[in-house]
């Protein structure tokens, strides 16, 4: 196992108003693994002898920036933007081989499987924040806005042949040729409010109110290979599918809290609807579904 690592971070104030915060972070793995097995059974009447060579070689790249600015506009708002950014490579790759004998060397079954993957992806995520206070102490009102997406994609390869021995020779032989091609993205977006107002000297209402929505979309094809073409280019339909959805949900609560010297408590609840649609492409297969719920806290 070797893995390399290391960062940076930067902190600094502007005109004593706004605050920066700044990092990247890059990681890289890497992994390999090498087995061999000998293994005798002994038992009576099923007497033979397996052995079995495998090796894998796990790669991984990752990138992180994060940098956020809080700046205070003036004694009673500030804005604060946070942004995330990743990017992420990595691929597998495993190679496996076998055979099982009886004792005097009859063959009963051999083969090998060789498997690769590659992954490739983006993340982001973005956060607008906006405070105020007024003039009398406890109340305030905030507001968020935030946005995330999220684009990856992979592609495998399987190969593998099985031979099973009768007498000597081969009566019966498995294959298994295949490329799967994965792309999904995923993106939300999201608005959440809140605004307190104070209950004498160490409690609080808070009233809040908030709306999300979500989107995916995943692209599987699996694809097996073509001997009239000499590529992989027969589709595998059991093993492929595209899948798309949406989730939506909004609602708003309440809460008061209190804050003593030895403790605090809070205590609210929210009232939440959610609607769900998902829809398997290709296909009549639809699910539409709504949600009321009330969320206690």
């Amino acid at each position: 196992t070797q893995t390399i690592a290391g960062g940076l971070n930067y902190n600094d104030t502007w005109k004593k108003k706004t605050e920066v915060n700044a990092s990247y972070f890059y990681n890289n793995l890497t992994l390999d693994n090498t087995r061999n097995t000998s293994r005798q059974n002994i038992l009576p009447g099923n007497e033979f002898n397996y052995l079995q060579n495998s090796s894998t070689e796990n790669k991984t790249n990752s990138n992180r920036f994060n940098f956020s600015v809080d700046h205070k506009i003036d004694s009673f708002n500030s804005i604060k933007l946070s942004s995330v950014f990743g990017y992420q490579k990595g691929s597998n790759a495993k190679k496996n081989d076998y055979e099982s004998f009886v004792p005097n060397d009859k063959m009963l079954n051999n083969g090998f499987s060789n498997t690769s993957n590659t992954t490739e992806g983006y993340v982001t995520n973005q956060e607008l924040l906006y405070r105020h206070k007024f003039k009398k102490k406890g109340r305030t009102f905030s507001a968020t806005g935030s946005m995330q997406y999220n684009d990856s994609r992979a592609k495998g390869t399987q190969n593998a042949i099985n031979n099973f021995f009768s007498n000597g020779t081969i009566s019966q032989r498995d294959t298994l040729d295949q490329v799967t091609r994965l792309n999904s993205i995923t993106q939300s977006y999201g608005v959440n409010a809140s605004y307190t107002e104070p209950l004498g000297k160490r409690s609080l209402l808070e009233f809040r109110g908030f709306y999300n929505t979500s989107t995916g979309d995943l692209d599987r094809k699996t694809y097996d290979y073509n001997r009239t073409s000499g590529t992989h280019d027969k589709m595998n339909t059991i093993l492929s599918n595209a899948f798309e959805n949406t989730y939506d949900y909004m609602g708003g609560g309440i809460s008061m809290r209190t804050q003593q010297k030895k403790y605090g408590y809070s205590v609210g609840a929210n009232l939440q609807h959610a609607q769900l649609n998902s829809h398997l492409k290709d296909s009549a297969f639809r699910i539409k579904q709504n949600f009321t719920n009330l969320l206690p806290v």
